[in-house]
């Protein structure tokens, strides 16, 4: 696995290293130019132990997004240090977080790539139509090789999506929820453990909400329209809201502080890495916690980024509640193996509150759930 880690690093940094400069966020391409680019984009290849799918249309993504190609490289490469956790949902996958916590590298199925790949167009359009506020952002897809011992395949092939963290890396998350509008199997195994990925039927039963104002929520709504649209669109389907709440009273106080395993939720953390020194700006255990004022003080103003929001009353007082959130886990087509978890499932169960329905109705149903349960903007 070591030696994974190093060709996907590797093969990530002379991939963007190759690239020409981005065009400045003011000549952000055509929609129709970067469509076009994108569905004809060569990958770019280092060697035999790496690609890099479409390489120039997901620089066009990051930019778009406001990301530089410095922090970008300095986050995944700048050492030599994966932190690996395996990923607390369904998928088996595996969750590789760069060294300063800022990106996740997802492993994804043959399949998810080639949905992406598919999607990246119209994908790639949406990202710069939605001026950086689109809840969904990709950074990169590549595949890297490695020797995978005796067998009659002498190398396997391993899919790995780059996103941006949803959490924030010097912030613990007191709460965490993945939010997908249906309600059959939707419940945590244990909600009181602060450290689980909790769901729908955990969410209601706690009468939770984002407390935005109605100005911030109508704004999110909008874009959670469009996000949801988009996927309808692309045929994708079994998505989530991923929620994470700091309460700025708490600080940072709770016991696994800054590590990968508690922004997953669930999963042993293993570090993979040749040199792992901590960064001044983690967070380190032993830390006097924080007063709410000093934390105030350096957190997020009221909307800081898509996705990012401090909780405040109607009147526009701040609240004691930080609010991340992301649209996760896009890459699921309705396939012939989702049709027929619909047809089991509904024999037993509402059909409408199964997760394994057509792209347009759980489009429809997972922006109704927001906005009445998440954001309280209809009754």
């Amino acid at each position: 696995m070591y030696a994974f880690v190093a060709r996907l690093l590797a093969g990530i940094r002379a991939s963007v290293a190759s690239l020409p400069p981005p065009p400045a966020a003011t000549a952000a391409p055509s929609l129709t130019a970067l469509s076009r680019a994108a569905a004809d984009e060569a990958a770019y290849v280092a060697g035999p132990a790496f690609k890099d799918y479409a390489p120039r249309t997901f620089q066009a993504i990051r930019t778009a997004s406001g990301v530089s190609e410095h922090d970008y490289l300095d986050s995944l490469t700048g050492q030599t240090v994966l932190a690996a956790v395996p990923s607390p949902g369904k998928s088996k996958a595996t969750l590789y977080f760069s060294h300063d916590y800022k990106y996740i590298l997802k492993t994804i199925k043959s399949a998810e790539k080639d949905a992406l790949l598919r999607m990246l167009p119209e994908y790639a359009a949406h990202i710069v139509d939605s001026s950086a506020e689109s809840l969904v952002a990709p950074g990169g897809l590549g595949t890297a090789h490695y020797p995978a011992g005796f067998s009659l395949r002498p190398t396997r092939h391993v899919y790995v999506v780059v996103m941006g963290n949803a959490f924030p890396p010097a912030l613990d998350i007191h709460a965490r929820y993945d939010l997908k509008g249906s309600t059959v199997g939707r419940g945590a195994r244990d909600p009181t453990d602060p450290f689980t990925v909790r769901k729908d039927l955990d969410w209601v039963a706690a009468r939770r909400r984002l407390a935005v104002g109605h100005t911030h929520a109508a704004a999110l709504a909008v874009q959670m329209r469009r996000d949801a649209a988009f996927l309808a669109r692309a045929g994708m389907m079994d998505y989530s809201l991923l929620v994470g709440v700091h309460d700025l009273r708490r600080g940072n106080d709770m016991a696994a502080l800054a590590s990968p395993s508690s922004v997953a939720g669930e999963g042993r953390l293993e570090v993979l890495a040749a040199t792992c020194m901590p960064n001044s700006h983690w967070i380190q255990p032993g830390r006097k916690k924080e007063t709410d004022q000093e934390n105030a003080n350096r957190t997020l103003p009221r909307v800081h980024a898509p996705g990012q929001m401090r909780s405040e009353d109607e009147a526009g007082q701040l609240g004691p509640e930080l609010y991340f959130v992301s649209i996760i886990d896009i890459l699921t087509p309705y396939n012939w193996t989702k049709r027929i978890e619909h047809v089991f499932k509904s024999v037993a169960h509402d059909s409408n509150a199964i997760s394994a329905i057509r792209p347009d109705k759980y489009g429809k149903r997972f922006v109704a759930f927001m906005e009445k349960q998440v954001l309280r903007l209809s009754k």
